[in-house]
């Protein structure tokens, strides 16, 4: 921001939080006795709010001032400590608004002869790959020991996850596990069940062998200890392929 920029942003901030005009009139000025005794005046003082503001855009500093008067972020104890956590929440505004555009940008949707074409095969720009949840091979695993009663079919042995694409879409979904191919199986949302369940076993079959189970060990713990974590993934795999698709 300019520094005409920035005094109608403090103008801005001063009207939320009116104490912070008292506190400014309370320095001293440049020359006095208490600025000639090492107490910054005035100047300085705003000379350093800008030089923590500049960097920032106008509109984001805007909507951090209104975030911090509505509480949704924290104000510091300390007028002085006011730009330091505005600066910090436009910043993380301007960088969550770059990504979203990034991602979009992959998610914009290209026509070559009417059809639509993708820069990424594997997600088609989704920055999602549908996967079967560790908890599904290892009962695939006991459905090829011939251990029926916690193979397959059985209850709580279905389930379905997501990873992230190693793509630039795959990007904004970095609470997910990174995609590989041998070590997730993927889940083809377009098949029948019954061939899905085939391709699950076919998988497991070729590659039981990493070993699976200290392979999906920590995804796997990491769902159990919280629920969020299989809720996040089915809610960035339903945006994927729609709520029915199962």
């Amino acid at each position: 921001m300019t520094k005409a920029e920035f005094e109608t942003w403090l103008a801005y901030h001063r009207a939320a939080f009116t104490g912070l005009s008292q506190w400014i009139a309370k320095l001293p000025d440049p020359g006095s006795r208490r600025a000639s005794d090492g107490e910054p005046h005035r100047l300085a003082v705003l000379a350093a709010w800008y030089a923590a503001m500049r960097d920032c855009d106008p509109a984001d500093a805007r909507v951090a001032t209104d975030r911090m008067a509505g509480g949704l972020i924290e104000e510091p104890k300390g007028w002085d400590r006011h730009k330091t956590s505005i600066a910090q929440e436009a910043r993380r505004l301007a960088s969550e608004r770059n990504r979203h555009q990034s991602a979009g940008a992959w998610r914009k949707p290209r026509f070559a002869g009417g059809e639509p074409t993708y820069r990424c095969l594997e997600c088609h720009d989704s920055g999602i790959i549908p996967i079967w949840h560790p908890d599904s091979v290892t009962a695939a695993c006991m459905t090829l020991d011939g251990d029926e009663a916690n193979g397959l079919g059985q209850p709580f042995t279905i389930y379905e996850a997501a990873a992230r694409c190693p793509c630039g879409a795959g990007s904004q979904y970095r609470h997910l596990p990174h995609y590989d191919a041998g070590v997730f199986c993927r889940l083809e949302v377009d098949a029948p069940s019954w061939q899905r369940v085939d391709a699950l076993l076919a998988w497991t079959e070729q590659h039981r062998k990493i070993p699976v189970h200290d392979c999906f060990a920590p995804f796997a713990g990491e769902a159990d200890r919280d629920d969020r974590g299989r809720a996040v993934a089915a809610e960035a795999l339903a945006e994927f392929c729609g709520d029915d698709a199962f």
